[in-house]
């Protein structure tokens, strides 16, 4: 499961350079990734469908679901879970930086209870093809 992991980490890494580019900068240059959730989990989603075994579904919530920033507040929130094919699950967030976390969090399914809350599976699907069509890839994500 280690090596499996290691390449589930590799590709959220690989994700958010991916949109690092795109991103605002603050004061210090740094990328500020709020409001790119939803672009950067559908990113993730089509590495680790590609270029993996992995099983994943983004996951999310509009306010008051979604994930916890770091003074405990929810937020609408966009992430990713995968399943290895070992069977071990993880939440993988490639933008929690904007809610004063590291940029890249992978938990391990069980403990992400207490920082991310899925909403209706239904409307993040709906939202995940509402932003496929928005870069021309809907045809990526239709069932």
């Amino acid at each position: 499961m280690m090596h499996e992991t290691s390449e589930l980490l590799a590709i959220a890494r690989l994700a958010r350079r991916s949109v690092e580019p795109g991103l605002r900068a603050d004061a210090k240059g740094r990328p500020v990734s709020a409001g790119a959730c939803l672009h950067a989990s559908m990113v993730l989603l089509i590495l680790l469908r590609k270029f993996s075994s992995t099983k994943a579904v983004v996951r999310g919530g509009p306010d008051g679901q979604g994930a916890r920033d770091s003074e405990g507040n929810w937020r609408g929130h966009y992430w990713v879970e995968a399943e290895l094919p070992s069977g071990a699950r993880f939440v993988v967030d490639v933008t929690a930086d904007q809610f004063g976390h590291e940029p890249i969090v992978v938990l391990p399914f069980d403990l992400a209870g207490e920082r991310y809350r899925a909403s209706k599976q239904r409307d993040v699907d709906e939202a995940l093809l509402s932003c496929a069509e928005e870069v021309d890839c809907r045809d990526l994500f239709a069932a």
